[in-house]
């Protein structure tokens, strides 16, 4: 168990860069989903993903569109 949580921390394999990816995104699926209930100041989550690297190209393409989706501050 050790080695699997390493290979996530440090992305040594492709599984753990899988899971680092996945681990983003789900904290992005739910910050979207609290400023589309209302909630707004999440600003610092979406600017600390940005300079986020990606692993894998699909991840980057989910994120992109996740923040495409994301309600404009001014609304």
């Amino acid at each position: 168990m050790a080695a699997l949580w390493q290979a996530f921390e440090d992305g040594s394999s492709p599984e753990g860069r899988l899971v680092r990816d996945a681990d983003k995104l789900e904290m992005m699926v739910q910050c979207l989903r609290y400023e589309q209930a209302g909630c707004r100041g999440l600003d610092e989550f979406w600017q600390a993903i940005d300079g986020h690297r990606w692993h894998y190209d699909l991840s980057a393409g989910l994120y992109r569109r996740l923040k495409a989706i994301r309600p404009r501050a001014d609304a």
